[in-house]
């Protein structure tokens, strides 16, 4: 064409314009229109309006990425695999320099947030470190952070939750109580070495002892319709499995 392609019309569109070309109708950001100094009338080169259209859809993944990064602060990896799954490769390489010149992108602050956020949260260092690797942070990034991670305030923060969780399980059994909170411990990324370490001191408050007595009459009533021998060997498996100890739950038994 001669005449190239000329703008006809341009109608804003909720966030976006509508713009309508001798050679059909795009919809284009703000950003695109100043840019290219997007005017009705305007006429470019097939060539000089491939570019603005390959800008527009650049801007568009950039808009897209940042809706992402604003859910919640991601490493360079896990954005560069979301743009390989909605952008070419010198799109995304384009975006990827462009949130890093606008600091919106940095493996260590990220790493930093993610520290943070564990200690904030009493996270323990495998949780963290699986965290950063599972995100691809780079394995330097990932020890300068973790050697933060000193036992010490490892052990500050067991001791943290050991107190939140005194009252809560005081009617088991100290001995369950101090098995369920390892397995608690260790689920929440922290050192098998730490928590074995402040479970050995840790005092539980016991109160199983006065329902114990109550416990065993009910599962009395539940296995009534059993043998005498089965109905006590009923009892005895669930009530060890509660943490009691053999010789009480026995008295206990004998006593009935």
């Amino acid at each position: 064409m001669s005449d190239g392609i000329k703008i006809l019309k341009i109608a804003k569109q909720g966030k976006k314009y509508r713009v309508e070309t001798s050679e059909g109708e795009h919809l284009l950001t703000e950003d695109t229109l100043i840019k290219f100094l997007v005017r009705k009338d305007a006429s470019y080169s097939e060539a000089e309006f491939k570019e603005i259209l390959k800008h527009d859809e650049e801007n568009r993944l950039f808009e897209r990425v940042l809706r992402y990064l604003a859910q919640q602060s991601r490493s360079e990896n896990e954005v560069r695999e979301y743009l390989s799954k909605h952008g070419e490769g010198e799109a995304a390489e384009k975006i990827i320099l462009r949130l890093k010149a606008l600091n919106y992108l940095d493996d260590r602050l990220f790493a930093q947030n993610l520290f943070n956020y564990a200690v904030n949260n009493f996270r323990g260092p495998r949780y963290l470190e699986a965290r950063l690797q599972k995100s691809g942070v780079a394995i330097k990034i990932t020890k300068e952070v973790l050697e933060r991670y000193g036992e010490e305030l490892e052990k500050e923060l067991i001791s943290e939750i050991l107190k939140k969780n005194k009252e809560k399980a005081k009617e088991k059994p100290a001995r369950k109580q101090k098995e369920l909170m390892f397995q608690k411990l260790l689920r929440a990324g922290f050192s098998y070495g730490a928590v074995q370490s402040c479970l050995r001191d840790a005092e539980f408050i016991d109160e199983s002892a006065r329902l114990l007595p109550e416990k065993v009459r009910r599962l009395e009533d539940k296995f009534s319709g059993l043998s005498e021998s089965k109905k006590r060997e009923k009892i005895l498996r669930r009530l060890l499995g509660e943490g009691y100890s053999y010789e009480e739950v026995m008295l206990h038994l004998k006593s009935e």
